[in-house]
Order: structure tokens, then C-alpha cells, then sequence
């Protein structure tokens, strides 16, 4: 099994004090400074000054150890900061840069290149705020399966390929399949899964969406999070209404902002600003709040040519808001407030024909909204630790193709959720909750009837029409008992029992994780349980069907080589069981009516993952073998799924070096499936040609490769700090196939690929 842990960030949240590097003149005068000095007999040089601070606070840190030392390595002198934090140290010479290095109990090291006669700010930053990528045996806190990886905000900031963007860093992580996938929807896609049996959750509140635009950037700037909890599968009772695995994004808690922050930041993608810290002190009363735009709007019209048949009437736009307020009335109770809202808007005029429905030439325009408002209270006395939350937020989707088809989705969902952990001896606690869910949705549409394959849409003689609505009631309750008889071994059996209130259906699902402890390098997990989710899509209309069901089985560990390399390593097997299946016959008469929970499917792999990390320098390579396998009903041909993507190879590093940051990745990947058309009929009555398809999901797309490459700088003046990045996506150019486009009668194709390279510049300025 593996965690990913992130501890002291070893200085690459440093910032360097100024460094003069002597010209010729400069250095002529100070050889005949040192000679006059020493004919008067002082051979003194001007010392080399500082401070060492905290990076958070700016308090002084007290006993800082610093150390310096020479060009080439060697120490010339180590002191101790006074109460201040402040050192001074003489007798350097004054014609040669050196290094200098501070460090405390607490904090990881902060270095710097500096001259005699300078005077230099050291920043720590404390061991909790973590930057350092670090796989172990045990994580800080309990697991709740046999892999779970943790990412930290200031991890988050700096990942290669990610411009930044916190959801950006899962492709990143083993088990989430290559970005841009064209089937995904802009949500990850975990161990072959489909993308709705994977859930994200904010603050342990679905969301609707994770993304803009399919992927481009995640819906919470990453200055708002605490860090990313990943689950790929194996989860806990806590969790549920997903088969696949669980992503759970964590706000931050303004409370631990010990002093007003903020800062305004803008690159090619967008603009937003950051502000938090306290509003009354002693009342213990604190918030955060962000907001963003994008700049694409002002971009793209750019990219589109005079003569193209396409252009913007509303080019792509997205906002986001955050606000959180903390008030900590006593050590005891925690009062939270969290809201999110984020806005899509994009709307495109064609004029080219389409010979297969002209219906649909013309305009096409998408617009989606949503909110959620979060309220909790945290209770913690003695062996307790409880979680009260309620919530409540708006969905709206919009999608206009033409000028007579349509989509139109939207509504509000609100629920309320309680956890409680209760130790009730040192090696047994238990883990008690439930949540109760109710979400609305009205829709109203016209739009073509299709049939779906190998992400063609298929369009058949007559339009599909319906305005409806849908309420959608679930509730749960979970217990879970945590048993550690020995300090090396821990076995955590569950129960939930999921209801889901519109299907009419309730369903028990016991589940199993451990934990093994061997020596004092090795480390056994595993998991084993029953899993269930509620129906998300057009099936959602068919309250007939039974809730789609899972039941998965992992086994990992995790062998520390040293203290600077640890090999992870995990198996798993899902079988997938209720799954919703549509007649492509009936769907085009009675398209509520043709749904059957017959389905049926499987998915397997490994996951392997090498760490290293040092004092200036972290990485990993990891390897993902997944198979996914689908069967529409008994006596069915098994089928791969459209996610199966066998093999995703990622190597990531970073070093830091003084105020430098440089980083890179390097992605291969399967392609993506899909469905060939090897042949065409011409249909007279629609004076159109219709596809005809060979095996299903028999072609797959070119292997995906690319590589990311990252650089960060930081200066500091007095308070405020400015920094910039380079983040190249893609530095070679190589697009992912993505899907095809063919000719009028499936002749010809051309590929359709995403953007060949993206590069990202951003500044921020901070306080």
C-alpha cells in the first residue's frame, strides 16, 4: 500500500536575500581596501547579517542554527540566531559569495547564496505545511484504505503540468487515466471506471462539476485548499455512492491564517486574487475568500482566423468565488462556514452544413452554473471528536445546439451529515454517521434521438422531446470499529446501509480494511467490501432500475529501501454487477422505458510507485496496469470498456535551488478506444449517409506521450513576496487523438486532437 506524505519542504519555499556579485572595479577596490586594513593592522571584513523568520507568521524564529559554507563546499562557520532571530558572522573575506543555510527544530531548512556586507531574510516554513513529497510506511493520520494519497496546497502549486491548478496534480497520481480524454466529461477517471462512479467532494459535499471546459482548470483555486485526499478504491463506510474511488478535496481553515494575507495573481488562462487572516482576534473570529476570471475570452477570438467557418458570438468565460469564515468561540467547538460558486459560458456560430442533420447548424451555446454553502460545527472533548454539517446549492446546465435543439437541466440538492470518532480505548475507537440527501432536477429538451457508438452519435429519423422533473431523496448510516490489538497490526471492519429513496431500495454493505506491520520496513494492506451508487445520467429517469453495485478487493504494501526511497506497490479487482443498460431499439420509441439494470463488468490491475526525496529534490515514477471490461446482459459478448487504457507510465521530479524551482514530467499512455467505420449507406429519405460500424471498441487511438516542464522564482522585498512561473504542457507538441471527424460519407476522416502545446506564465504578488 502507499501514502503519500508530504513533510518539511526543505527549503524550496526559501527566498534568497540579495546577492552582490563584485565587478572588476568593485573588486579592485575591496583587494586595496583589505590592504589598507591590514598595514593599519584591522583585518576585519564587513560582516554578513540576517534574520531567520517564520514563512507563515514573519515571527522570528529563536535558535535557528545557521551554517555557511564555501564555494566549494566546505564549512567555514556555523552561529546561532539570537532571541530575535537575528545573526551576524565576521571573518568571511569579502571577495566571495557563500552558502547559508538555516535550520530549526520544526521547520524545514531554508538556503540561500549571499556575500559578505549582505543582509539576508530566511524564511522557515514548519514541518506541517509540507512541500516535499515523501511515501512511508505510516501515514500522519489513519488510512482509510489500502491506498490513499494525500497532496498538500503548497505540492498542489508546483506540479509539473499542472499551471498551478490543484485538480490538475491527479494525473499525476497511479490509477487516473492520461488528462484530455475525450470520454471523461472533465472528471477524473479512476482504475477504468466510468466517470460517474467516482465521486469529488468538497468539504464531504458532492459537486456537480470538478472542471472548466472539460479539464482546461479545476473549480477551486488551490490557494482555498488545505490539500486532496485520492482514494482510487478500498474506501471506508464513511464514504459512498460511488463504485469506483473517492477524491475529496479539503478547504482551508482560516482559523490557522495567523495574520492578514493575501495575494493577485494572472497568467494566459485567467486573473483572480486571495485574501485571508483574522476579523476579530479575540473572538477567534477569521475567513478566506478568492476569485477568479478567466483571460481566455480575450484570447481565443485571436486564434480563429477571418475566413473560418467558425466564430465566437460569446468566447469561452469562467468565474469562480469562494468564502470561508471560521469562528472558535472555545478549544472545544469549531463554527465553519464554506461557499462556492462557479460559472462556464461559451457560444459559437457555424456556418458550415451539416449533411447529416441540418437542424443542428447554426449556433451552438453551453452554459453551466452551480452553487454550495457548507455549515459545520466541530465538537472535539477528551476521547470525541464529532462533525455536524448541512448544505444546500444550485445546478444549472445549459446546452443549444442550433436553433431548434436544446438541453436544459437544473435545480437544487441540500443535505445534512454528521460523523462522530469515539476512542473509547487505546486499541479501540469506532466511527459513527450517516447523511441524508435530497436532490431536485426539472429537464427540458429537444433534441435528436441517437444511438451512441464509439463516440459517434448515430441520428435516427425522429426528434426526441420531454420536459420533466425528478427527485432524488437518499440516505445513509455507517458504523465502522477500528481494532488495533497489537501496535503492529490494525483491522478496521464496517457497515453502511445506503437507501436510496426514489428506487425504492435499500442496500447493506459490509466492508474490511487492515493493516499489517512487518519489521521495520515493510507494511501490508488491504481491503475488501461491497459498494453501490445512485443513477446519474438518462438512466436517472427510469425509477425501475436497481442502484449499480460493486464489489472490490485490494491488496498492497509498502518496503522502505531507505530513508530517501520507498517502493509502493497495490492489486485490485472490482466486479461490477445492475449495471444500467439501454436498448438501442426501444431507446428510440420510448427512451424512459428502455433502460434494464442487466449490465455487467470487471476491472483489474496493479499499481507500482517508486519515491525519492532528499533535502533539495522529490519525484516518483509510477506504473499503472488497468483493464476494464464491460457485458450488456447474460448471453452478451464481453466487451473492453470505453476508459480501458492498459498501461500509464509518469515520471515527475523537482529541485529546488536557492530561490529556483525547476520541475518535469513525462507521461505514456495507452490510447483510447473506439469504434472504426468501415463502410456507409446512403438513406434517401434523409438524403444523408448513415455509418455502418465495425466491432465495438476494436480501434484504438495512437500511443499519448508528452512531457511537462515547470520553472518558479521568488523575490522578496521587505513583506511582500513576488513570484513567477513557466509551465509548459505538452514542451514537443505531440496532441492526443481525441476522437475523428468524417466526411460526408465516411470516406474520409481527419483526428481530432487536443491543443499540440499549452504554455502558462503567471505572476503573483503576495503579503
Amino acid at each position: 500500500m502507499m501514502s503519500i506524505e508530504h513533510r518539511s519542504p526543505r527549503s524550496r519555499s526559501a527566498v534568497a536575500g540579495r546577492v552582490c556579485a563584485p565587478g572588476p572595479t568593485a573588486l579592485a577596490a575591496a583587494i586595496a581596501g583589505t590592504l589598507v586594513a591590514l598595514s593599519a593592522g584591522r583585518a576585519e571584513a564587513e560582516p554578513l547579517s540576517g534574520r531567520v523568520v517564520d514563512a507563515g507568521s514573519g515571527e522570528p524564529i529563536e535558535a535557528a542554527q545557521i551554517r555557511v559554507s564555501g564555494p566549494g563546499g566546505e564549512s567555514i562557520a556555523e552561529v546561532e540566531a539570537d532571541g530575535d532571530g537575528e545573526f551576524s558572522l565576521e571573518g568571511l573575506g569579502d571577495d566571495d559569495e557563500v552558502r547559508v543555510v538555516a535550520d530549526a527544530p520544526g521547520y524545514g531548512p531554508s538556503a540561500t547564496e549571499a556575500a559578505p556586507g549582505d543582509d539576508v531574510e530566511l524564511r522557515l516554513t514548519a514541518d506541517a505545511a509540507g512541500e516535499i513529497i515523501d511515501i512511508v510506511a505510516e501515514a500522519p493520520r489513519r488510512r482509510e484504505a489500502p491506498v490513499e494519497i494525500e497532496l498538500d496546497r503548497e505540492e498542489l502549486e508546483t506540479m509539473p503540468g499542472a499551471r498551478g491548478d490543484a485538480l490538475g496534480a491527479l494525473d499525476s497520481l497511479p490509477g487516473v487515466s492520461p488528462p484530455s480524454s475525450s470520454l471523461g466529461g472533465g472528471q477524473p477517471v479512476i482504475r477504468g471506471a466510468a466517470e460517474d462512479d467516482s465521486m469529488i467532494l468538497v468539504d464531504g459535499v458532492p459537486v456537480p462539476l470538478a472542471y472548466h471546459f472539460f479539464g482546461l482548470q479545476s473549480i477551486i483555486p488551490t490557494a482555498m485548499l488545505d490539500g486532496i485526499d485520492y482514494i482510487p478504491g478500498g474506501f471506508g463506510v464513511s464514504e459512498g455512492r460511488a463504485t469506483g474511488g473517492v477524491v475529496r478535496l479539503r478547504s482551508r481553515d482560516s482559523g490557522d491564517i495567523d495574520a492578514l494575507e493575501g495575494f493577485a495573481e494572472m497568467s494566459f488562462l485567467d486573473a483572480g486574487g486571495y485574501v485571508g487572516g483574522p476579523l476579530l482576534e479575540d473572538q477567534d473570529l477569521s475567513f478566506a475568500a478568492a476569485f477568479r476570471r478567466s483571460l481566455i475570452d480575450t484570447l481565443a477570438p485571436l486564434a480563429v482566423q477571418d475566413d473560418s467557418l467558425t466564430s465566437f458570438t460569446t468566447a469561452p468565460q469562467y468565474y469562480d468565488a469562494q468564502l470561508r469564515v471560521d469562528w472558535r468561540p472555545n478549544p472545544e467547538h469549531r463554527l465553519s462556514f464554506f461557499s462556492l460558486g462557479s460559472l462556464d459560458r461559451i457560444s459559437l456560430l457555424s456556418d458550415a452544413d451539416n449533411l447529416q442533420n441540418p437542424g443542428v447548424t447554426g449556433q451552438f451555446r453551453n452554459a453551466n452554473d452551480f452553487s454550495r454553502a457548507v455549515a459545520s460545527w466541530r465538537f472535539r472533548r477528551g476521547d470525541v471528536d464529532s462533525t455536524t454539517a448541512a448544505w444546500a446549492g444550485h445546478t444549472n446546465i445549459d446546452f443549444d445546439i442550433g436553433d431548434d435543439y436544446f438541453f436544459s437541466i437544473g435545480g437544487w440538492a441540500s443535505g445534512v451529515r454528521h460523523d462522530t470518532t469515539w476512542q473509547l480505548e487505546p486499541w479501540l475507537s469506532l466511527d459513527l454517521g450517516g447523511d441524508f440527501v435530497r436532490d431536485r432536477q426539472s429537464v427540458d429538451l429537444t433534441f435528436p434521438s441517437t444511438q451512441r457508438a464509439g463516440g459517434i452519435d448515430v441520428i435516427d429519423a425522429d426528434d426526441f422531446e420531454g420536459s420533466f422533473g425528478i427527485t432524488k431523496p437518499m440516505a445513509s448510516a455507517y458504523a465502522a470499529a477500528e481494532i488495533s490489538p497489537t501496535v503492529d497490526l490494525s483491522v478496521t471492519p464496517g457497515l453502511r446501509l445506503d437507501y436510496f429513496g426514489y428506487l425504492g431500495t435499500a442496500i447493506l454493505q459490509p466492508r474490511l480494511q487492515s493493516s499489517l506491520r512487518l519489521g521495520s520496513r515493510w507494511t501490508v494492506r488491504g481491503a475488501a467490501g461491497e459498494y453501490s451508487r445512485d443513477l446519474r445520467r438518462d438512466d436517472s429517469l427510469a425509477d425501475y432500475l436497481s442502484p449499480e453495485r460493486a464489489r472490490q478487493f485490494v491488496l498492497g504494501g509498502d518496503y522502505e529501501l531507505s530513508d530517501t526511497f520507498t517502493v509502493s506497490g497495490s492489486g485490485y479487482y472490482t466486479a461490477l454487477r445492475d449495471l444500467a443498460v439501454q436498448d438501442p431499439d426501444l431507446a428510440v420509441q420510448d427512451p424512459e422505458g428502455s433502460w434494464d439494470s442487466r449490465g455487467r463488468g470487471r476491472t483489474y490491475g496493479f499499481e507500482t510507485l517508486v519515491s525519492a526525496q532528499t533535502a533539495d529534490f522529490y519525484g516518483w515514477l509510477s506504473y499503472t496496469y488497468a483493464r476494464s471490461y464491460r457485458r450488456d446482459g447474460p448471453g452478451e459478448d464481453e466487451r473492453r470498456f470505453d476508459f480501458d487504457r492498459p498501461h500509464n507510465l509518469i515520471a515527475v521530479g523537482s529541485y529546488q535551488r536557492g530561490p529556483w524551482r525547476f520541475g518535469g514530467q513525462f507521461r505514456l499512455a495507452s490510447g483510447q478506444l473506439s469504434t472504426p467505420v468501415v463502410g456507409s449507406v446512403y438513406v434517401a429519405d434523409r438524403h444523408a449517409y448513415q455509418p455502418i460500424f465495425g466491432e465495438d471498441n476494436s480501434e484504438r487511438f495512437r500511443l499519448a506521450h508528452q512531457v511537462d516542464l515547470r520553472v518558479d522564482r521568488i523575490w522578496t522585498l521587505g513583506n511582500f513576496e513576488v513570484s513567477a512561473f513557466l509551465d509548459i504542457t505538452n514542451v514537443y507538441a505531440r496532441p492526443q487523438v481525441m476522437g475523428y471527424s468524417y466526411s460526408y460519407d465516411y470516406t474520409e476522416r481527419e483526428a481530432i486532437t487536443d491543443l499540440p502545446i499549452l504554455p502558462a506564465i503567471g505572476v503573483r504578488g503576495s503579503y
